[in-house]
C-alpha cells in the first residue's frame, strides 16, 4: 500500500459505558482507539430514504487503513473524519497479505431494515 494514498487523517472510536460518581447514572460515551490515523477516504454514494414521512439522508464512504491486529476494529465502533461521525457497517481485512482494512461506513441517521 502506497503511503501517498493515505493522505487523510481519521480517528477510530469505540463505545464505552461510564458511571457518574456523583449520582450513579450510567451513560455511554466514545473513547479513541486510534487518532490521527492515515487513511484513504472515498465517498461511494449518497442516498435519501423516506421513512414514516421523514426524509433521512445518508452517505456511504470507504476508508482504507493499514492493518493492525491490535486495533481489533468492529462494526460497533465509529470513525471521526473532518468533524463528522461515520457508523462502521463492514470491516473487510485484506484476505491475502494482511496489509490493510477496508472499512465501509455511513454518515447520517441509521434506519434499521432499509
Amino acid at each position: 500500500m502506497l503511503s501517498n494514498q493515505l493522505r487523510h487523517r481519521i480517528a477510530i472510536e469505540r463505545p464505552v459505558t461510564v458511571k457518574d460518581p456523583a449520582n450513579g447514572a450510567i451513560s455511554q460515551t466514545w473513547q479513541a482507539v486510534a487518532s490521527n490515523l492515515p487513511a484513504a477516504v472515498q465517498p461511494l454514494s449518497g442516498r435519501e430514504i423516506l421513512t414514516a414521512d421523514t426524509e433521512v439522508a445518508g452517505t456511504r464512504v470507504r476508508f482504507l487503513v493499514r492493518y493492525d491486529p491490535a486495533m481489533n476494529i468492529t462494526p460497533a465502533m465509529r470513525i471521526r473524519h473532518e468533524g463528522y461521525s461515520y457508523n462502521i457497517t463492514e470491516v473487510i481485512p485484506d484476505p491475502t497479505l494482511r496489509r490493510h482494512y477496508t472499512l465501509l461506513a455511513e454518515r447520517g441517521i441509521r434506519v434499521e431494515g432499509v
